[in-house]
């Protein structure tokens, strides 16, 4: 029995301080992408990873990476984050990143860091 339950509460911290594997949206508009992965970063343990698939996300807003979550793609050339605001320059950040947080084997484009 207690293995059991040491069991469960393995897989329970497993499931929370990783997030699902997300995948790109398709949408140009860079709304689903950007929400998508924000909200996984919130929802993220304070030193979980939140996984990106392959493929090209599109957001039209900052992203904040916090509390020691990790972002991590499928390899620099396989994941690549889009910055599309309606105005994208040199300013335009495409992620912030505080507290512990990384960012791993994703590309970063249309903006800065």
């Amino acid at each position: 029995m207690k293995a059991n339950l040491l069991a469960l509460v393995i897989l329970a911290t497993a499931a929370i301080a990783a997030r699902g594997n997300i995948t790109p949206s398709n949408d140009t508009s860079g709304a689903s992408d950007a929400a998508a992965i924000q909200s996984a970063i919130d929802t993220a343990a304070n030193g979980g990873t939140v996984t990106l698939g392959s493929g090209m996300f599109y957001i039209n807003s900052q992203l904040n990476v916090t509390n020691g979550v990790t972002l991590a793609g499928q390899g620099w050339e396989n994941t690549v984050i889009k910055q599309v605001a309606t105005t994208p320059s040199a300013e335009t950040r495409v992620v912030t990143v505080s507290g512990g947080a990384k960012i791993e084997r994703v590309t970063l484009t249309g903006g800065r860091v």
